[in-house]
């Protein structure tokens, strides 16, 4: 301290430090002229007073002082933990009767069902991916309004045959609880035609994603096709959407396939 006036200023003592604490010296060497005050429970030097003599410090130039208390700083509000995304179980939903789809025509290509209990309320079209890279989502529809529902291809040309057309469509199908979140997914291919569709992998993989009647099954929804490279020792079960309207188109030299449908054989051509 360089300015102590005697009589006008006061030295504070404060947290519980008393004058009776304290050691009141006169310095020596290069502190001869001023004034050492340590703290005896401590020993510690707790001020320096210039230019001052010991005699002129007592216990009336000491007051008790009460420090400030440091402001407690405030609790920071802690982030929210963000609720994790749910992970999709394996609650998709299933095709009716088949795992693999045959269409070319804007009409009904399958049904598509969920087991109960699973907390399903609605399903939804997540991708539909042509052959040749296109997202043809919009070309397919649900319709329905319980846990079994019609899928539709509402655009035929998305199939259709040319350099332009896809000849199959990889669709993704979301179950969806009351609050939209996705319980599971289930993919699956539509094909343009009946030859590739039974060479799908999903044939013979030992999985099955119907519903449990059509495991290693292609349905065939109406239309018309014509199918040149059928292999007679297929063992593939063919169904057909609406057998009531299925007719033979007579064919050169028709050659007979081995694939049944109930009591009958599949030639080349049909309409379903």
């Amino acid at each position: 301290m360089l300015d102590f006036q005697d009589g006008q200023d006061l030295i504070g003592l404060a947290e519980g430090l008393a004058f009776a604490d304290l050691e009141i010296t006169q310095g020596t060497g290069e502190n001869a002229n001023d004034v050492i005050i340590e703290d005896t429970l401590q020993g510690n030097v707790l001020l320096v007073i210039d230019n001052v003599n010991v005699d002129s410090i007592d216990d009336t130039d000491f007051i008790d002082v009460a420090l400030p208390e440091e402001p407690i700083p405030p609790t920071p509000t802690p982030t929210p933990t963000p609720t994790p995304t749910p992970t999709p179980t394996d609650n998709g939903p299933s095709i009716v009767g088949a795992e693999v789809l045959v269409a070319n025509s804007s009409t009904q290509i399958g049904d598509l069902a969920q087991l109960t209990g699973t907390g399903a309320s609605s399903f939804t079209i997540n991708n539909a991916t042509g052959n040749t890279g296109q997202e043809v989502s919009a070309d397919f529809e649900i319709q329905g309004s319980n846990l079994r529902r019609n899928l539709g291809l509402v655009n035929s040309s998305v199939l259709a045959s040319g350099i332009s057309g896809n000849s199959s469509v990889n669709l993704t199908i979301a179950s969806q609880d009351a609050e939209g979140g996705t319980l599971g997914t289930t993919q699956f291919t539509v094909y343009r035609d009946i030859d590739d569709a039974i060479r799908d992998s999903a044939i013979g993989d030992g999985d099955d994603i119907s519903d449990g009647t059509g495991q290693d099954t292609v349905l065939v929804a109406s239309g018309t096709y014509d199918d040149e490279n059928l292999p007679s020792n297929s063992t593939t079960t063919l169904k057909f959407s609406s057998l009531n309207q299925f007719t033979l188109i007579p064919m050169t030299c028709p050659k007979l396939l081995g694939i049944s449908m109930g009591y009958l054989w599949v030639p080349l051509a049909l309409t379903t």
